[in-house]
């Protein structure tokens, strides 16, 4: 089964970390998935840990970020659709685990 949008919501949620979507009307699948923005290419998934800032984001909607998974809303950012969520680190294990 291929990781998308919806896929990956409903394993957030099923796990009780998803808070809230961000324009969750796209559900392509990804493929890719990473947590640094220098690696993005059309089709990515991108994880937001750490101390990531929204001036990371600049250029990324040209460069085909797909959607993100983050403790925080980076709408204001870029136009992908984010998975907000409690822990981010939890929600990367068990998605890159159902990615690959």
């Amino acid at each position: 089964m291929a990781l998308t949008l919806e896929s990956a919501a409903r394993l957030l949620d099923r796990h009780g970390l998803l808070r809230e979507i961000i324009r969750g009307d796209v559900w392509t699948p990804f493929s890719a998935i990473t947590y640094d923005t220098r690696k993005v290419e059309p089709g990515t998934f991108l994880c937001c840990k750490g101390r990531f800032k929204a001036e990371y984001l600049q250029g990324i909607d040209e460069r085909g970020l797909a959607a993100y998974v983050s403790e925080n809303d980076f709408s204001d950012a870029t136009q992908a659709p984010g998975l907000i969520v409690d822990d981010v680190r939890k929600a990367m294990a068990l998605l890159s685990a159902e990615f690959y």
